[in-house]
């Protein structure tokens, strides 16, 4: 009641004030048929008020409708407003003040009660934390009644946060000494609004319910502080929210910890048990048989001392045991003639089974064997009608077909012990010397002598000389092992161009073809299909003869691969095995066993780089034009060597510049 009187006192002494104003710059708010001119103070503040339906200005002491408009005493506080629920933004109404006017000292009574009872209202529902905005603002709501004002004239309402917010700005449609004062101006800006004409049609107001507010001057001070006093308690809020999930996961993990210990410690506990309940049986188990065994001794002992104190019964008992005897032999007898019978039996049925196993695989073999000779014809004659013509720009190494020159090496080898191996290996080594002379090829000749140890055939030292070549000739590529009992005959063939190319190695390889073991006979091995295998995967070149593959002229690549494939190759294991083709039967093995071996081996028709001698039908037979021959199983006798001559006579000769001389026969 005292704040009342007070507020009565004050708004009574502010109508007495005001009759003697200087009645200028004055604005027009327009209601309806009724209009208002109130004057403006001679300090210009602006103070704009609507709420619960009233419109109050400007004026320092004026009654509208009835209630009573207050002079602002604050220099920071410019607008106060509040929205309606009931009315659009988008088309508020201009005020209707009431007809009938309260007379001035009821009116300031009622405005001060009014003002009081807001104050109380506004003390008992303050939030415990306000925001920058909720310090300046109280929320009025409206209270309709009849004959009060309805509205304020047209404004635009926007949000000045993300969230809902309890603080808007309003972008008044007043006129101009309102949306010029610099107060409004100012708030505006410090809102992050614009204050002007209303927005575009894409920018959608906010329809909001609650206090509208343009705050004084310190409001960017006030919004950093509200700003970092929410984020610190978000941050509290995250940290709390981080600790607990913490916490409830540490307790989870530690509730899972102490549950698989548990589970852990009931499994050892029932295996302990069960151990315990074991050994219990088993020590049961043993007093029982050894009390039995006991008891057993002691009858055995009465029965033995009551046998030996009565001559009758001891007599009794042996006559038993002798006829006892003479029964068995003929059982006996008779449990060792069917005992051999049945061995014997056995044994035929095994041979015959062998027999019939043996009689089907050579079916099979025959079989195979025609369809081995019928792709190996079909081959042939595709390389010699379809030869492998390259472009300028795959002759990548001086003009030739890569690999050429020093990458390859042409390697023989012999311990030269023969006068017939003598005579072939200084004719052999000339021959190859005009062909590396002609293509720029390496030629090597070691002494097994160099690298047998003495121990194996002499055989196993071809696998040392290879890798010798291997540490000793950086450039090489590629190692041709040629036996010394080959010939050149058609020094014209490169090597790149005619087995080693990329191109060589996928076009001309035998796919699908049987694996020949070297019994002669086919296990059902098969060799890869097309698309199975690519060029740069292949490091062994091998071709196929009547025992399988041979290991008398073949093309290595040096790789890893081929390290360890020597490595494996010379394994102890076959040394030991005495195979009959030695190191050859040794390859076949590998070749046929293991899939990393054959996933690297490229098998070529046997022509292209080993030609045989021997009849017309024969599909390994040497034809004119052939790359070399070979004289295997020729051995060191004197035919061997009348072979050799008469080949080494019809050869064809390097061109001049690239010959060497040959010893007269």
């Amino acid at each position: 009641m005292a704040v009342g009187a007070l507020l009565y006192r004050w708004g009574w002494d502010l109508q007495s004030r005001s009759r003697n104003q200087n009645p200028h710059k004055r604005f027009l708010a327009t209601s309806g048929s009724h209009s208002f001119r109130p004057k403006h103070s001679s300090r210009h503040r602006t103070f704009l008020v609507c709420t619960a339906r009233i419109l109050c200005c400007n004026h320092p002491s004026k009654s509208v409708g009835n209630r009573f408009c207050t002079r602002c005493t604050s220099d920071n506080l410019y607008i106060f407003s509040t929205a309606f629920a009931d009315v659009s933004p988008y088309d508020l109404h201009t005020v209707t003040p009431s007809t009938h006017a309260m007379p001035r000292v009821s009116s300031t009574i009622g405005l001060a009660v009014l003002i009081a009872l807001v104050m109380l209202v506004g003390v008992s529902l303050r939030p415990q934390s306000l925001s920058p905005f909720d310090k300046y603002a109280y929320n009025s709501s409206p209270s309709p009644s009849a004959g009060r004002a309805q509205a304020v004239s047209k404004a635009q309402v926007f949000h000045t946060s993300a969230s809902p917010p309890k603080v808007v700005v309003a972008q008044t449609g007043l006129p101009g000494p309102v949306a010029q004062a610099s107060g409004l101006a100012k708030a505006g800006q410090a809102a992050g609004k614009q204050v002007g004409p209303p927005p575009s049609p894409e920018q959608k107001p906010y329809d909001y319910e609650g206090p509208i507010v343009i705050m004084p001057d310190n409001l960017e001070k006030d919004i950093e502080e509200y700003k970092a006093r929410k984020k610190k308690e978000e941050e509290k809020r995250q940290k709390k929210e981080k600790e607990q999930k913490e916490a409830a996961e540490k307790k989870k993990q530690e509730d899972e910890k102490k549950k698989k210990e548990d589970a852990e410690k009931k499994k050892k506990e029932e295996e302990k048990r069960k151990e315990e309940e074991k050994k219990r049986k088993e020590e049961e188990k043993k007093k029982k048989e050894e009390e039995e065994a006991k008891s057993r001794e002691e009858e055995q002992k009465l029965r033995i001392q009551e046998l030996a104190g009565d001559d009758s019964s001891f007599n009794s008992l042996k006559a038993k045991v002798e006829k006892f005897e003479k029964e068995l032999e003929p059982l006996k007898k008779d449990l060792e003639a069917a005992k051999k019978h049945k061995e014997e039996t056995k044994k035929k049925d095994e041979e015959m089974r062998k027999e019939k196993e043996k009689e089907a695989a050579k079916k099979l073999s025959n079989g195979l064997q025609g369809d081995f000779h019928k792709l190996e014809r079909a081959e042939i004659k595709a390389i010699v009608e379809n030869p492998l013509n390259y472009t300028e720009a795959e002759k990548t190494d001086g003009g030739h077909v890569a690999p050429y020159g020093g990458k390859v090496v042409i390697l023989s080898a012999s311990n030269n012990k023969t006068k017939s191996e003598q005579y072939m290996l200084e004719r052999a080594l000339l021959n190859r010397q005009e062909y590396c002379n002609m293509h720029g090829y390496t030629c090597r000749f070691i002494n097994l002598d160099q690298v047998d140890d003495g121990k194996h055939h002499i055989v196993w030292a071809k696998i040392k000389a290879i890798e010798m070549v291997f540490e000793t000739d950086p450039e090489v590529e590629w190692v041709w092992w040629m036996d010394t009992d080959m010939i050149i005959l058609n020094p014209y063939i490169e090597l790149g161009e005619h087995i080693l190319s990329d191109r060589a190695l996928v076009e001309r390889l035998t796919y699908g073809r049987p694996i020949r073991s070297a019994d002669a006979s086919f296990k059902g091995e098969i060799y890869h299909s097309k698309g199975q295998i690519e060029a740069k995967d292949i490091h062994l070149l091998l071709t196929q003869d009547f025992f399988g593959i041979n290991a008398g002229s073949f093309f290595l690549r040096k790789s890893q691969f081929s390290k360890f494939l020597l490595d494996l190759w010379y394994d102890q294991h076959f040394i030991d095995k005495n195979y009959v083709f030695r190191e050859q039967q040794a390859l076949n093995h590998l070749l046929r066993s293991h899939k990393t071996v054959l996933q690297h081996t490229g098998l070529y028709p046997q022509r292209l780089f080993n030609s045989y001698l021997g009849n017309e039908k024969d599909v390994w037979k040497f034809k004119e034009d052939d790359l070399a021959v070979h004289f295997a199983g020729c051995g060191s006798s004197r035919t061997c060597e009348d072979k050799f001559s008469r080949y080494m006579k019809i050869r064809k000769r390097v061109p001049k510049e690239f010959q060497v001389e040959f010893p007269k026969d």
